[in-house]
């Protein structure tokens, strides 16, 4: 992610950046001459409406899988995964925003403001969230991250429980045992997928840093 923040920086940096009030640059630790850049990072993956689901039993009669239908995007409008990044100088720095932070002027969450309102208003959003201003955005597609992954000669991920999942509707299925495993673009992936979580939006963002 960090990468794609810097690929999408380069590319871009005939635009002008934001100014920072002296408040600012205090509550960010910078000092006047000190080099800054931020970014809202949105991870996409795929956006679809369920019309109905039947349940798949086991042999031991708990749910293992859905039978569904529904409607799939061709494009990936989820934002499940949204970070901020500030590069100051040679150093990195990312926040975590979770997807399921409600918004009550939009009286929505923050994961839905991409598909409704485009990259930039989620820039803003994240914005009034931090309270600091931030340059651009980037967004990641899953086939991104996974050419990301797979470049580097994959991610060892020490596997903190049990996963398995699966999610016809998204083509997810998750069959993982706990412990270290080097994982490929594919499994990665699908490791930063997973959603049967006890707190939801926050082991899930936990789960991101593991990989990280």
């Amino acid at each position: 992610v960090a990468v794609a923040g810097l690929a999408g920086f380069w590319l871009t940096n005939d635009l002008d950046r934001k100014t920072l009030t002296a408040d600012q640059r205090r509550v960010l630790g910078l000092d006047d001459d000190d080099f800054h850049v931020s970014f809202v990072i949105a991870g996409l993956d795929l956006n679809y409406i369920t019309t109905s689901a039947e349940p798949v039993y086991g042999p031991s009669g708990d749910i293992i899988d859905w039978n569904w239908e529904g409607y799939v995007s061709n494009q990936g409008t989820r934002t499940d995964t949204i970070l901020y990044v500030a590069i100051t100088g040679n150093d990195i720095s990312m926040i975590a925003l979770p997807r399921d932070t409600f918004l009550p002027d939009r009286y929505q969450k923050l994961n839905a403001v991409y598909n409704h309102d485009g990259a930039d208003a989620l820039r803003r959003e994240g914005e009034a969230i931090l309270g600091v201003p931030i340059d651009y955005y980037a967004l990641v597609k899953l086939d991104i991250f996974k050419n990301l992954v797979d470049s580097l000669g994959g991610v060892t991920v020490d596997v903190p429980y049990r996963m398995v999942y699966n999610d016809n509707a998204g083509g997810l299925h998750i069959n993982f045992q706990p412990g270290p495993q080097l994982m490929d673009g594919e499994a990665a992936s699908k490791f930063i997928r997973y959603r049967e979580l006890v707190r939801g939006d926050i082991d899930r963002i936990e789960n991101v840093k593991r990989l990280a």
